[in-house]
């Protein structure tokens, strides 16, 4: 009796209109580099944290802005300049690790600042498409003077269309 009390339950599933695993919507697919272009990365500091009892070096309390603007060519689709997350007064930035593949993207990097004496070590972590990217940066200082700092920021970056002529 129990069989014919769900046999109207089976027919109603069976007639449903719920896509079987072959029709359901395919997978966005997954971005593995980004698109030639002139490209905009914007950071805006979250948190400042002074390292030591000095003065900070790099003062950008949180709120603080800065755009970058930057050619991605052909060649840096899947590595691009170390100046894209340095930033433009970064100075001489060298990446030391990098990872950016399946629509994620972690790097750290070292740059010489202009006009100090020592290190700055940047960290990024975020996703990515082909057209934009979205993360998280920690910045730390290491100075041979006092005022070292940590910085925490938001990242976010566009496509904003062809590359500006030279």
């Amino acid at each position: 009796m129990r069989t014919h009390a769900l046999f109207p339950l089976l027919v109603l599933a069976a007639c449903s209109n719920a896509p079987t695993p072959e029709q359901a919507a395919p997978e966005p697919e997954v971005a593995t580099a980004l698109t030639p272009g002139q490209w905009e990365v914007t950071a805006e500091v979250t948190k400042l944290t002074a390292m030591d009892n000095g003065s900070p070096a790099i003062n950008t309390p949180a709120g603080t802005k800065s755009t970058v603007s930057h050619c991605v060519g052909a060649e840096e689709v899947k590595k691009p300049a170390a100046e894209l997350f340095g930033g433009e007064n970064g100075g001489d930035c060298q990446y030391r690790n990098f990872y950016m593949a399946r629509g994620r993207l972690n790097a750290s990097l070292s740059c010489t600042p202009e006009g100090l004496s020592g290190s700055v070590l940047t960290t990024v972590d975020g996703t990515f498409t082909a057209d934009s990217l979205d993360a998280t940066s920690t910045v730390e200082t290491y100075l041979a003077s006092s005022g070292d700092v940590r910085i925490s920021t938001k990242v976010t970056g566009h496509r904003v269309g062809e590359c500006k002529p030279a």
